[in-house]
């Protein structure tokens, strides 16, 4: 490929920008892992990665074999969309929880002004009026009822706060157990602390995938022992796992005779 007939309008130079991967190339462009370069597509046949095609100057998977994140055309911390589009999540979600089943990260249309906490609404996971690099979700909602837009991050591990405040952490939407994973910023708190607001309880809230954060929930009535759903079914200091449980740790111990299990963030059993 010719570097300097690839080169776009707005570059100046000698067009070449070093790189070690797309994300570090300037909008439009892709890098060459072997030339260490930001290169312009052609055609298919200049995209290296598995599965991936020519559209328009950029290497893209096509949504439905969009499945990890090495492959997905943009970056949802450097939102390196052109044309004052949005790179967000999308994807479908889950029946029954705000949860999604996330497989890429997508350029679309932005006209979204909504901030970061404010009331939000949507079409699908993705297609909202939240302004770039923000989220429209329930996730966050003490209830799982209210939409609100929620700061888009990349989870690093099991537990990150990459790209969040230092009182929130990742919450992961994407289902494959690949990292960095697409995620949302979601205020965290801490077990038996005294985080969240009155008549809230600090609980694990898990996605689909079995991936959960300790998240502020509304109290339930469920007693301990009670058959449940979900956590927001159960009273203060339980966690739902098919029954309330009680949670426990080293300095809060279980009632006799029963025990605590700390293998599963800590419960009574």
């Amino acid at each position: 490929m010719d570097l300097m007939t690839a080169c776009p309008a707005d570059m100046t130079g000698d067009c070449v920008h070093t790189c070690v991967a797309t994300a570090d190339c300037p909008c439009g462009l892709k890098c060459d892992v072997a030339m260490n370069a930001c290169v312009q597509c052609l055609s298919s046949a200049d995209c290296p990665q598995s599965f991936t095609v020519c559209s328009g100057d950029r290497c893209v998977s096509p949504p439905d074999l969009n499945m990890f994140w090495s492959t997905t055309p943009c970056d949802v911390a450097r939102q390196n969309c052109c044309n004052a589009n949005k790179c967000t999540a999308v994807g479908e979600t889950v029946s029954g929880v705000d949860n999604y089943s996330v497989s890429a990260a997508t350029c679309i249309p932005s006209s979204g002004v909504g901030g970061e906490g404010d009331a939000c609404t949507r079409t699908s996971a993705g297609h909202d009026d939240c302004a770039s690099g923000l989220f429209c979700t329930t996730l966050g909602d003490p209830k799982l009822t209210d939409l609100h837009c929620r700061r888009l991050c990349l989870q690093s591990s099991i537990q990150s706060n990459q790209g969040c405040g230092a009182s929130t952490s990742c919450f992961a939407l994407m289902e494959v157990n690949v990292f960095p994973r697409v995620s949302v910023c979601l205020p965290g708190c801490r077990m038996f602390g005294n985080d969240c607001p009155a008549g809230q309880d600090c609980s694990l809230v898990l996605n689909n995938f079995l991936y959960g954060n300790l998240l502020c929930r509304s109290i339930g009535t469920t007693p301990i022992g009670g058959a449940c759903k979900s956590s927001l079914e159960c009273v203060a200091g339980a966690q739902c796992l098919g029954v309330c449980r009680l949670l426990c740790d080293a300095t809060h111990p279980c009632p006799s005779p029963l025990t605590c299990d700390s293998s599963f963030l800590g419960h009574c059993y």
